[in-house]
C-alpha cells in the first residue's frame, strides 16, 4: 500500500536500479473525537423517558451505561421515576482508534405537580352539641390529601371537625409522593348553622318601691350537655318604668353563640303598694266646736321614708268633722303607686262658753 491510512505496521521499500532499501514504520491508533450527549429537560410523567440526546464520534461507537463500571451499550438509557441520574458514556474504539475514557452527564427528572382529582366539599351542618366532620374528603393524584384548620398550621390526613356554630375554613393540599411535589394550598369555607332555641321569660310581680326581682327564663331546645348558664350569656331586660303598671320583659342582652333564639316575652307587673301605717302630719289636731265643718290640712304623709304628693299619691276627704267628738276623721285614699285607705282622727271639743252641744264623746285609741 503506497499510502496506508489505517493503523498498523508497514514496510516501505525504495529501489534504485538494482539496489533496494526497506524501512518498517507504524501508524498508531488514534484518539476518537467525542461530541458529548446532552441531558434532556424532563418531568415525571409515569413513563420511561430517554435521559439524554445521543452523543457522536468520528470513529468508533458511542456507548452508554447507568453505572460507571456496568455494561455499556448503544441504547440510550431511560428513567421513569423523578430523581437524579448519571449517564456514563464512552467511545468503543476500532482498528484505527482506541477506546475513549469514560465520562458522564447528570440528568434530572423533575417531580410533577400533584393534582386534585376532586376537591373536598363542605358538609351541611347544624349545631348538635357534638363534634362533626366539616367536609367530605377530596381525592388526590400523585400524593395524599392533607387538611388543616389554619393555613400555616399542621396538616394531617384527618378530616377536621367542628362543634360550635360558626364559620370555619378548611385548608387542604396534596402532599406529593416520590414523583410529585406538593400541590398549592386551597381552602373551602364551611358553616355550622345555629340550632333553634325557644326562650320563655317568667312573669314577675313586685310592689311599688320594692327591689326588682331577678328576671328569669326557661329554655327549650338545649342540645348535648348544654345548660342555661353555659350556653347563654347576658340577661333579660324590661321596659323602663318604676310606677305601678305593666311592663314588657324583653330579650335584652341575652344571647347564645350556638343557638338562634326565639323569644317569648312576659309581663313585669309593679303593683301599687298597700299602705297600712303611714306617718300622717296634720296642721291641727284639735278644734273647738262652732257648728262649722273642720278640715285640718294634711301637712305631710310619709311612707317608707318617702313624702307623698297629694293628687298624685293620695286624695283627702273628711268624715264626722262638724260635731263635738274625738273621732273626727281625715280620710286618706291612696292612689297611683299606692293603695289602701287610712283614717287619721282629730278632736272637736265643746265650747266652754256655750251650753250648745252636739256630738258624742269618744276615746281616741292610742
Amino acid at each position: 500500500n503506497a499510502n496506508p491510512v489505517d493503523a498498523g505496521s508497514y514496510t516501505a521499500t525504495l529501489t534504485v536500479d538494482d539496489k533496494s532499501v526497506s524501512v518498517t514504520y507504524t501508524i498508531e491508533k488514534g484518539i476518537p473525537s467525542v461530541t458529548a450527549p446532552t441531558a434532556n429537560t424532563l418531568t415525571y410523567n409515569g413513563e420511561a423517558q430517554a435521559l439524554v440526546n445521543a452523543g457522536s464520534t468520528d470513529f468508533g461507537t458511542m456507548l452508554y451505561s447507568l453505572t460507571e463500571n456496568g455494561e455499556f451499550t448503544t441504547t440510550i438509557p431511560t428513567g421513569t421515576n423523578a430523581g437524579s441520574y448519571t449517564v456514563y458514556y464512552r467511545v468503543q474504539g476500532n482498528d484505527n482508534v482506541n477506546d475513549s475514557a469514560v465520562a458522564s452527564v447528570t440528568v434530572e427528572i423533575a417531580k410533577a405537580v400533584a393534582s386534585i382529582a376532586a376537591a373536598p366539599t363542605p358538609n351541611t351542618l347544624t349545631y348538635i352539641g357534638e363534634a362533626r366532620y366539616l367536609i367530605s374528603a377530596g381525592e388526590a393524584v400523585g400524593g395524599t390529601m392533607v387538611y388543616s384548620l389554619t393555613e400555616n398550621g399542621e396538616y394531617t390526613t384527618s378530616i377536621p371537625q367542628g362543634t360550635n356554630a360558626g364559620d370555619y375554613t378548611v385548608w387542604y393540599y396534596v402532599q406529593g409522593d416520590a414523583n410529585h411535589k406538593d400541590s398549592a394550598k386551597d381552602s373551602v369555607p364551611v358553616n355550622i348553622a345555629k340550632a333553634p332555641l325557644t326562650v320563655t321569660a317568667d312573669a314577675k310581680i313586685k310592689s311599688y318601691g320594692d327591689e326588682n326581682p331577678t328576671l328569669t327564663y326557661t329554655a327549650q331546645g338545649l342540645l348535648g350537655g348544654d345548660t342555661l348558664t353555659g350556653a347563654l350569656t347576658g340577661a333579660l331586660s324590661r321596659e323602663e318604668g318604676e310606677n305601678a303598671g305593666s311592663y314588657a320583659i324583653t330579650l335584652g342582652t341575652l344571647s347564645a353563640d350556638n343557638y338562634t333564639i326565639s323569644f317569648e316575652g312576659a309581663d313585669f307587673t309593679i303593683q301599687a303598694k298597700e299602705v297600712t301605717d303611714p306617718t300622717v302630719t296634720l296642721d291641727q289636731t284639735s278644734y273647738q266646736y262652732d257648728g262649722t265643718v273642720k278640715e285640718p290640712k294634711v301637712i305631710s304623709i310619709v311612707v317608707d321614708g318617702r313624702t307623698l304628693k297629694e293628687g298624685i299619691d293620695y286624695t283627702v276627704s273628711y268624715e264626722d268633722n262638724v260635731y263635738v267628738g274625738e273621732k273626727a276623721t281625715v280620710v286618706i285614699n291612696f292612689m297611683g303607686n299606692y293603695d289602701g285607705t287610712f283614717r287619721k282622727w282629730f278632736k272637736i271639743t265643746q265650747d266652754p262658753n256655750t251650753t250648745e252641744f252636739d256630738g258624742e264623746w269618744a276615746t281616741m285609741p292610742t
